[in-house]
């Protein structure tokens, strides 16, 4: 049976991962591609621009999500956890 703490990493990582897939998604949509020869040729306009915060901000999302999982895996295998 799955404790609180179990479950609340598991809700961590599926959150973590979410944004990670939906950055990618971000990513790899067309405002997002060829950025290079957009800003070349003039063409980076606010579309764009905004596609790119968005993906961004859920790949940081996921990586804070992730070293928090991490952290949070630290303090519940530190030997002054387990002697509580």
């Amino acid at each position: 049976m799955e404790t609180d703490i179990e479950k609340a990493l598991a809700e961590i990582r599926r959150i973590s991962n979410g944004s990670y897939c939906a950055s990618l998604d971000k990513f790899s949509s067309t405002p997002c591609l060829g950025w290079e020869a957009k800003v070349r040729a003039g063409e980076f306009g606010k579309q764009e621009h905004e596609a790119h915060a968005e993906a961004n901000r859920l790949m940081g999302r996921h990586q804070g999500m992730h070293e928090a999982l991490g952290i949070i895996r630290t303090a519940l295998t530190s030997p002054s956890t387990q002697s509580e």
